[in-house]
């Protein structure tokens, strides 16, 4: 926060910057230096000292990090180091440091600029996840036992679009494993409820198939540009999700092809036996349909959309270091840490070729509730998105797709009136 000393050092790296707090780390961009000049930028996360003292957190966030560095993979953040500080200190992970938005701050800001993301950006952006979840689903141990792996809070949050193209899953913080040993209290900690599959919100186990589902919720948000399920009510949201989704994205896009919405609706069922059969099937489902309406997709034509929606920035640092003369709608009072949710982001220079914001993947807030609502509170309005620059990249390649919507939709569309994902009325 404004004011606060940073600390030097975390156990060998030399801190730059505190990036944020949630209800369990805070998190800093820090080096690790080397001889010669080596330098290496890193996220290192370190448990907040008030609960480094209760050891049910400690084993928490030990676990996550144990648990994550399995998952070796290039669509999954990676973890570098588990350390403590000395034998009555903080637990810390340095993890990677990523170069990029995560896909909530895309849908933001696309949704307060007008700007509709192009359905193969989207889908895309969930095969990705797909990717790294079919890899975390298929984890034996050493002995050839499935690890039975369930992510557990796949969000938007939770996916990171690298600044190249990349995309990336993070934050294994409530994931559970089939090999650990029954925990009580991580039983009782629960993802994100507006991302939780029907079976899960009725008091059922987490499994292969919720994380399924919750990748299709992200799809289906991302698709719409809209929540799928939103309030502040635990309990209202449980009801609606079981009820279950019977509105597909093409109601509010009009460029949503037929065939993705019945995939969409299918991993979005309340049985999950009709849903796809994995993470990877419904991979499999997506990347034919995407392939038919852009078969050369590739990492450049990612990062050059990118670089169209998000455009220069110059964006707030969640301790409020930085200036913003042209806030984004009204501010609720800053409580003086990040939301525990949201992702740290930095100043950015102007030009659109040299967009660049830090992410780090912050534990979302772990609270005495089994459960708590994900709606965006309105310190995100705290990111300043400046308008297009005039450069080549910004000419050659528009905001806006070409197929218009129907003008009976515009009155309902995302993209016209108060932005979506900062509504959280139920």
């Amino acid at each position: 926060m404004k004011g606060e000393q940073l600390p030097a050092r975390i156990g060998k790296y030399e801190v730059l910057s505190r990036l944020g707090a949630g209800g369990m780390a805070e998190v800093y961009l820090a080096r690790l230096p080397g001889i010669a000049g080596f330098s290496k930028t890193v996220v290192v996360k370190r448990l907040l000292p008030d609960l480094a003292r209760d050891q049910r957190f400690v084993q928490l966030f030990v676990e996550e990090a144990k648990l994550a560095a399995q998952v070796q993979h290039k669509n999954v953040v990676q973890i570098f180091e588990l350390g403590s500080e000395g034998p009555d200190a903080s637990v810390f992970i340095a993890m990677e440091y990523v170069m990029g938005v995560d896909l909530k701050s895309l849908l933001v800001h696309a949704s307060r600029a007008g700007v509709r993301i192009p359905p193969w950006l989207s889908v895309h952006a969930v095969c990705e996840v797909l990717e790294a979840l079919a890899f975390a689903h298929g984890l034996s141990d050493d002995h050839g036992r499935p690890r039975q792996i369930v992510h557990c809070d796949v969000s938007p949050e939770n996916v990171f679009l690298a600044r190249h193209g990349e995309v990336k899953l993070g934050d294994f913080g409530v994931a559970r494993d089939a090999t650990r040993p029954a925990d009580p209290f991580l039983d009782r900690l629960k993802g994100k409820v507006a991302y939780m599959a029907p079976e899960l919100v009725g008091g059922g186990s987490p499994t292969h198939a919720t994380d399924v589902y919750a990748a299709a919720v992200v799809l289906w948000e991302c698709l719409a540009q809209r929540r799928l399920f939103k309030g502040d009510d635990p309990d209202v949201l449980a009801a609606k999700i079981q009820r279950g989704v019977d509105m597909p994205p093409s109601h509010y896009r009009a460029d949503v092809s037929p065939e993705l919405d019945l995939i969409l609706m299918q991993a979005l069922s309340l049985d999950p036996g009709d849903r796809p059969a994995s993470a990877r099937e419904m991979q499999v489902l997506l990347r034919n349909e995407v392939a038919r309406v852009q078969p050369q997709l590739d990492l450049e034509q990612v990062r050059r959309q990118l670089d169209v929606i998000m455009g220069s920035a110059e964006v707030r640092v969640a301790d409020g270091v930085a200036t913003d003369p042209d806030p984004l709608g009204p501010k609720a009072p800053r409580s003086g840490a990040a939301h525990p949710e949201a992702v740290a982001l930095v100043p950015v220079p102007s030009r659109s070729s040299d967009f660049e914001v830090l992410i780090s993947d912050v534990l979302s807030d772990l609270s005495s509730r089994a459960i708590t609502p994900t709606d965006l509170p309105s310190e995100l309005a705290s990111m300043h998105l400046g308008p297009w620059p005039d450069t080549p990249l910004a000419r050659a390649l528009p905001t806006l797709e070409d197929v218009a919507l129907p003008a009976a939709l515009l009155d309902e569309h995302p993209l016209h009136g108060d932005p979506p994902f900062d509504d959280v009325s139920a």
